[in-house]
């Protein structure tokens, strides 16, 4: 393979350590002139996480937001304003197997015109859900709000649908 000015970012999962590994990622290749964000496959993980990686490089605005029955689920995530790498170009690679968190992150991206969104319809997985236990060898899942993109739109059953 060709050395190329482009770094090739593989996103599994959203587990804890995502937001601090694509960072240093980026740090250790400061003369990268863009960036592929690959999330094909990638069903999801923590909020916190796709909020976190969506805060490298949008500076402003909301990142998401989640509605649900009552008031006190009804929650925005914003920009914390620090967004390190505004000015770099992004392609983000997306399919089915795209889901939940990799929806958020590919949604707030091309919402904010910060990406380009790349491959097939996402997953739609755009619910907020809790366990309950119902008792010690058992639990029930509900779904309690859901999440929409910057723009308004739902991810629930709508997924993302690439730009090319």
């Amino acid at each position: 393979i060709k050395e190329t000015p482009y770094l090739y970012v593989r996103v599994s999962g959203f587990d804890k350590n995502v937001t601090k590994s694509v960072l240093e990622g980026l740090k250790a290749n400061p003369k990268a002139k863009g960036i592929v964000l690959d999330l094909r496959g990638n069903p999801g993980g923590l909020l916190n996480q796709a909020v976190g990686l969506s805060n490298l490089f949008i500076k402003e605005g909301v990142l998401v937001s989640q509605k649900g029955k009552n008031k006190e689920e009804n929650l925005e995530y914003k920009a914390n304003g620090r967004a390190p790498y505004t000015n770099l170009p992004i392609a983000v690679l997306v399919n089915g197997g795209s889901a939940s968190a990799s929806e958020i992150v590919a949604g707030a991206l091309q919402d904010h015109k910060r990406a380009i969104i790349i491959g097939e319809k996402t997953f739609g997985k755009g619910s907020v859900q809790v366990l309950l236990p119902v008792n010690k060898d058992e639990a029930i899942k509900i779904t309690t709000a859901r999440y929409y993109l910057p723009s308004g739109r739902t991810i629930q059953a709508k997924g993302i649908t690439p730009d090319i």
